[in-house]
């Protein structure tokens, strides 16, 4: 398991921190920091499938959104390699990454211009795709990004509410496959969102004075909605705040920050900040 401290300080500013599981146990292996000139080292990040290798974002001099790989090796992590991409002067850089599950194949956003695709290469990580079409419009950065387990299917989230979805094939490359938007009257789509291990199934946060939970389903190669999931009457703002899909994409986990909890059957006052988690599963 990776956790960010995006602020830490160090030589830069941000870290990772690393812990290996064994049983009941997790056991802290690793504490990368953001080298330095390097900020918000941590603001996103994605681990494979296999816990081998991490993708670490952060902003780096000259506007840049980078992406720091690193992989887990005798016994240690070690820096792979660090792949750029430059926003245009005056942009805001917002770094995303996402990391295929078989961690063979890296997306990088930097909030301004179109996603770019990395491999590895040699000894390190080159440019596999220079701008997945189609590129955003202006004022209209990726959000969010998720890979599917095997590296075919990608999903694409910008601010003003729409997702990108797009597939590949050995025959055709890279290709838009849907763009999915919630329903008209709805607020923005996509603040977080996951998909499946095979990429047919999407969950989706729109955020709102409650957020609602989208789902969408991949048949044929055709992208259908399927029900929503509204939070319940005791929910507000906190509801969404992290969303996850099991492998199948049988059971969702949708992440409720700051949900006021009892402490029953403690004898206690209640924890006014708690947090949940709540389980979705099909009827």
């Amino acid at each position: 398991i990776a956790v960010s401290a995006p602020f830490e300080p160090g030589a830069g500013l941000g870290s990772v921190h690393v812990f290996r599981g064994s049983g009941s146990q997790w056991t802290p292996v690793a504490h990368l920091q953001a080298p330095e000139g390097v900020e918000r080292f941590g603001v996103d990040m994605d681990l494979s499938n296999s816990g081998a290798e991490l993708a670490v974002a952060a902003v780096g001099p000259a506007a840049q959104a980078q992406a720091h790989v690193f992989t887990w090796r005798a016994r240690r992590w070690a820096l792979d390699g660090v792949v750029t991409h430059r926003a245009a002067d005056g942009a805001e850089v917002v770094p995303r990454v996402a990391l295929a599950g078989h961690g063979r194949l890296l997306a990088l956003a930097n909030g301004a211009t179109a996603v770019r695709l990395f491999e590895p290469a040699g000894d390190g990580w080159a440019l596999a795709l220079d701008a997945l079409s189609p590129p955003p419009a202006e004022h209209d950065p990726a959000l969010a990004l998720a890979f599917s387990a095997d590296g075919q299917t990608l999903a694409v989230a910008h601010a003003q509410g729409r997702i990108d979805v797009h597939a590949h094939t050995p025959a055709t490359g890279w290709t838009p496959q849907a763009h999915l938007r919630a329903a008209p009257d709805a607020p923005a789509l996509g603040q977080r969102l996951t998909l499946s291990a095979d990429g047919g199934t999407l969950a989706a946060i729109a955020a709102g004075d409650a957020a609602t939970i989208y789902r969408f389903r991949r048949q044929h190669g055709q992208w259908q909605a399927m029900t929503s999931l509204l939070p319940g009457p005791s929910h507000d703002r906190p509801f969404g705040s992290a969303i996850a899909l099991s492998p199948d994409g049988s059971t969702l986990a949708v992440g409720s920050r700051f949900e006021p909890r009892s402490r029953w059957p403690w004898p206690m006052a209640p924890l006014p900040a708690a947090g949940a988690v709540h389980l979705f599963s099909p009827a």
